[in-house]
């Protein structure tokens, strides 16, 4: 068999092919391009586009003769992100893959010409030509089928949850009637012992089911959220006293430190708050072995707090704090030595975080313990 240079398959005029959209009578690049039923987009670096192939045409509902030549913010407009908020232009994937000349991925919500809004998944990669940058290319697909069986998803977990609360409301009040029951002392202890072994994992599922409503509600964008002017001081003695039991059961010593010696108040939901802070001292002291300790400091500026729990614990791999914030994940020392958890506290934990408009950093060396710590923007919204 002969075989062809590269530049001798350049110089072949290739046959004219017919498409579902176009007739193509380019080069092979273009007819492969042409022929995905993927959406491709490029822009130059003023953001005009400069390629659009038919199926990205068709997906935004335009002819692709319509939109060569056009701004990329002329066609599309009121792109959203996954919880239904409009990204502001320069966010736009590929916009912002020319602003940091690097690639970037994101589920998004984009409209088509006549308004209507669908789930897209996308890569946007910044277009080089002899080390300079030259524009930035984009691959989109319609996600319409998995974001409705992702709906369906939450949406049954949120009714299974539902569901399931009130019948380990009534579990648990008769478990306490019967443990505060006079004549359950004259019972043998083995049946105490049942009965607390009972209570505990009944406890356990009711945290579950707490956590899976959170997440469903995240998910949802219907997070239940009652802001009130609120002590950070106040909110984290609380947390931190309610704590000490368990501390102390572990032979943990569990302090608090307002370095700053301020008293800053925000608009928050308290509870929200109470349960950010009680999951990361948690999970500090359920990680730290007995006699180590738990350190919890508050550090006020005019704009900002930050709140750090640093604790003296197994410590976490670098590879797994990439993903320690995602939904389920636990470290394979998390199971060995907490097999209880449910891989959902730090997932929420940084959700409500960054729904405040703050951020969760985490500094941590195996063996060396670690160190978390939220900053959140004083003042706050009453909305």
């Amino acid at each position: 068999m002969n075989k062809r240079s590269p530049q001798a398959l350049q110089n072949i005029t290739p046959k004219r092919s017919v498409t579902s959209a176009v007739m193509v009578d380019e080069t092979p690049h273009e007819a492969i391009l042409e022929s995905l039923p993927t959406g491709v987009i490029a822009i130059d670096r003023q953001g005009i586009i400069t390629y659009i192939n038919p199926a990205c045409a068709g997906l935004l509902g335009w002819r692709s003769d319509q939109v060569r030549g056009k701004p990329l913010t002329d066609i599309l407009v009121h792109v959203k992100n996954g919880a239904g908020d409009v990204l502001p232009q320069e966010d736009i994937p590929l916009l912002q893959t020319l602003r940091q000349v690097k690639s970037t991925s994101a589920a998004l919500f984009y409209h088509r010409k006549n308004g209507h809004k669908f789930p897209v998944t996308t890569t946007a990669s910044p277009i080089i030509g002899h080390g300079k940058l030259i524009g930035a290319v984009e691959v989109f697909r319609d996600s319409t089928k998995e974001h409705r069986r992702e709906v369906a998803r939450t949406e049954f977990v949120s009714v299974a949850s539902h569901q399931l609360r009130t019948p380990l409301g009534i579990a648990k009040w008769y478990l306490n009637a019967l443990r505060r029951d006079s004549s359950l002392k004259n019972t043998p202890k083995t049946t105490r012992d049942y009965l607390d072994a009972i209570y505990a994992n009944n406890e356990r599922v009711i945290a579950l089911v707490r956590n899976l409503l959170s997440v469903s509600r995240i998910e949802q964008g219907n997070i239940k959220n009652e802001p009130r002017q609120t002590s950070i001081v106040d909110t984290i003695e609380r947390v931190v006293n309610e704590m000490q039991v368990v501390a102390a059961k572990k032979h943990i010593t569990l302090s608090f430190t307002n370095a700053s010696q301020l008293t800053p108040k925000r608009f928050i939901d308290p509870l929200r708050l109470h349960e950010v802070i009680g999951n990361l001292v948690a999970n500090a002291i359920a990680y730290t072995p007995a006699g180590g300790s738990v350190m919890v400091r508050l550090r006020a500026h005019k704009q900002k707090f930050s709140i750090v729990v640093a604790d003296t614990g197994t410590g976490i791999e670098p590879a797994d704090q990439r993903q320690l914030f995602s939904k389920f994940f636990r470290t394979a020392t998390a199971l060995r030595s907490n097999p209880d958890g449910t891989g959902l506290g730090l997932y929420l934990v940084k959700s409500y975080v960054e729904a405040w408009g703050g951020k969760i950093t985490v500094l941590s060396h195996p063996g060396r313990g670690s160190t978390f710590t939220v900053t959140l923007p004083l003042g706050g919204r009453q909305e």
